[in-house]
């Protein structure tokens, strides 16, 4: 049994927090003048995306962007 309506209900919300999560992440990179980072070209494994992984920070708003991706996902 499928609920259409949930499911759009749920992608909406999840893309919100996605929206919320990258907004707060963006602010808080302007407001201290930090410089916006590139998007690597290297694999995470390879290296890529090393200084935003070498902190709890970084790996937190990692974490809660790829929970809140994979939660878009149907099931």
């Amino acid at each position: 049994m499928s609920f259409p309506r949930f499911t759009s209900i749920f992608a909406s919300l999840s893309r919100r927090r996605m929206i919320a999560t990258h907004a707060r992440w963006l602010s808080r990179v302007l407001r201290r003048g930090d410089p916006v980072p590139r998007i690597p070209a290297r694999r995470v494994s390879d290296g890529g995306f090393a200084r935003m992984m070498s902190s709890p920070a970084g790996r937190e708003y990692a974490a809660q962007w790829w929970d809140d991706a994979l939660e878009r996902l149907p099931r």
